[in-house]
Formats: structure tokens, C-alpha cells, sequence
């Protein structure tokens, strides 16, 4: 089993370096297409931001007994997503992802130290993975300069 020191540990390691390459692009280039798909780092910000409260979300219905699985579609979902944050400036989604950043790391808190196998998943797939694979977005982006969007 895992434990939740551990899956904070990891968060916690994989967070602090999807940020640091955020900031390493550089917050003049915040929205500028930068990203696969023409998305802007306030795009990807607010994207993660949303996953975190949906394994939030997912985490305190397991919590609680109530968890019945996932069958959302991935991609529909995640049009929302950036559709919505691009009604947001860029404060409002650093601030939309500190917060369910926080929301998430409460619930993983107040499941046992060896949380459910779902729970572990969802955490490890909306924070460390959904982390490490954007950091390397932001890096291809930052890497290949400013003034070249990407498609």
C-alpha cells in the first residue's frame, strides 16, 4: 500500500517543479499561445487548476462512501475547462489553482495514511502525472523561445 506521506511527498517535489518552469517561461508570455494546441500558460494554468477539483472532488466521495466510479469524456471535459478559463485573467487562475490545489491536498489528509487504491490513483494522475506531463509542455515551450506559438 501506498502512503499518504508519501503521495504528499511526491505532489509536493512534482508541484514545486511545474511551477518553477512556469516561471522560468515567464509571466510576460502568460498569454501567448505557447502551448500544444495554441494553449497559453494561463490556459494550462486554469487546466490544472480544474483537475485538481475534480480529484478533489472524486477524493472526498470516496471519503465518504459515495464514489461510483468516473465515465466523464476526458476531452469534452477539458474543452470546458479551457473554455471557461479563458473568461479569466491570469491572477484569477492562479489564484482558481492555489486553491484546488489546497482542496485537494485537504482531502487526501483526511483519508487514512494507506488511502484507497481510487483515491491514490486519482491523486497521482490529476496532481504528480497531470504535473510532470504539462512541466515538459512548459519546457518545450520555454526552450524554444519567444515569438514561436505552437500549433
Amino acid at each position: 500500500m501506498v502512503r499518504r506521506e508519501d503521495l504528499l511527498r511526491e505532489e509536493d517535489e512534482a508541484f514545486a517543479g511545474f511551477l518553477d518552469e512556469v516561471r522560468r517561461l515567464g509571466a510576460e508570455r502568460g498569454d501567448e499561445p505557447v502551448l500544444p494546441g495554441g494553449w497559453s500558460v494561463r490556459d494550462l494554468l486554469w487546466h490544472v487548476a480544474c483537475w485538481c477539483a475534480e480529484c478533489a472532488s472524486a477524493l472526498e466521495r470516496i471519503r465518504l462512501g459515495t464514489y461510483r466510479g468516473w465515465e466523464e469524456d476526458v476531452d469534452a471535459l477539458n474543452a470546458r475547462f479551457l473554455e471557461e478559463g479563458r473568461r479569466h485573467d491570469a491572477a484569477t487562475g492562479r489564484a482558481m489553482l492555489a486553491a484546488a490545489r489546497n482542496r485537494m491536498l485537504q482531502e487526501l489528509a483526511l483519508l487514512p495514511e494507506e488511502p484507497p487504491r481510487e483515491a491514490v490513483e486519482w491523486f497521482r494522475e490529476s496532481g504528480v502525472q497531470h504535473y510532470r506531463e504539462h512541466l515538459e509542455d512548459v519546457r518545450a515551450a520555454r526552450m524554444r523561445g519567444p515569438g514561436s506559438a505552437a500549433g
